[in-house]
């Protein structure tokens, strides 16, 4: 039975929570290369996205600091985008409810720390960029439901 995280909790919470009950899920389900990939592409996106929120930089065992980005590089972009439009797919397929919902987390993550509560913000392109995100996020999600 998959718990729901309330969403008035804070986003690195509930974030840190999905990735919680998606590595939990894993250690019980029967996986495959594809879905051990999409896991591991997991503790990527927090690298990406994550620092100074203690709850989810503590999932990251490689790495435990790492730098705040304000507006991704054309590269960190890329990486984004290709793990939401691709190598996530394993993950809704085998655990739909907890992938979408990591997903929305994510999406919830970026909305309130990237864009609405960023300082930094007024760098050029900083929204659109993160919006693109979000925009590359939804289409894996889109995608796997025409699977």
């Amino acid at each position: 039975m998959v718990k729901f995280i309330p969403m008035a909790s804070a986003p690195s919470r509930i974030l840190a929570n999905y990735i919680e009950a998606l590595q939990a899920a894993s250690k019980k389900a029967k996986l495959t290369n594809q879905l051990e990939d999409s896991l591991q592409q997991i503790n990527s996106v927090v690298k990406l996205l994550v620092s100074r929120h203690p709850t989810c930089a503590s999932l990251c065992i490689s790495e435990p600091a790492f730098q705040e980005i304000s507006k991704p590089s054309g590269t960190v972009l890329e990486k984004l985008a290709s793990i939401f439009a691709q190598r996530l797919l394993p993950l809704y397929t085998t655990f739909p409810i907890l992938g979408i919902s990591y997903s929305v987390a994510v999406l919830v993550f970026i909305h309130e720390e990237k864009i609405t509560n960023n300082p930094n913000l007024n760098i050029s392109g900083a929204k659109e960029t993160w919006e693109d995100v979000l925009t590359s996020l939804l289409s894996g999600i889109l995608v796997c439901s025409r699977i």
